[in-house]
């Protein structure tokens, strides 16, 4: 037992106190991903990053953009929205991606999971890699955020 100016501390209190910002620290990191995922799902839904004029007739391939993020292989947050054509596929197509996978640390995993996308995308036609360049200047922004308020 350690005594520092009146106030008693054991092994078990600092190893409590460490795991708990063990624990904060994952749940910013978490935080920020999420952040970071939807916003980028947002800019490639809307089409911004298109080079050229390009209708998403069905809005199949719009509905199929969605994440996956997992922490040591679990799935922990995970968003595919629209109606049912599309969204089974980008959600299918990203558990795809991650199984049997035994990673450490958090995944992202990003998707246009409808089987033409790769297509569209060859043909100049953005649909994903214009957001997910965007990835790592998000992702700061939002952490340094998130820092900033844990400091408030």
């Amino acid at each position: 037992m350690i005594n520092t100016m009146g106030f008693k501390r054991t092994k078990n209190n600092i190893d409590d106190y460490h795991q708990k910002i063990i624990n904060d620290t994952l749940y910013s990191i978490q935080q920020a991903l999420e952040l970071t995922m939807r916003e980028l799902v947002i800019y490639a839904k809307s089409g911004q990053f298109m080079n050229k004029n390009w209708k998403d007739q069905s809005s199949a391939l719009r509905n199929s953009i969605g994440y996956h993020i997992y922490y040591n292989s679990q799935l922990v947050a995970s968003s595919f929205s629209g109606p049912e054509e599309g969204v089974k596929q980008g959600d299918d197509y990203a558990k795809s991606l991650s199984a049997g996978d035994n990673d450490s640390g958090f995944v992202c995993v990003f998707v246009a999971g409808m089987d033409y996308a790769l297509y569209v995308e060859s043909k100049g036609f953005g649909v994903i890699s214009g957001p997910a360049l965007q990835f790592d200047n998000v992702f700061k922004n939002h952490f340094e955020e998130i820092k900033n308020n844990l400091k408030k």
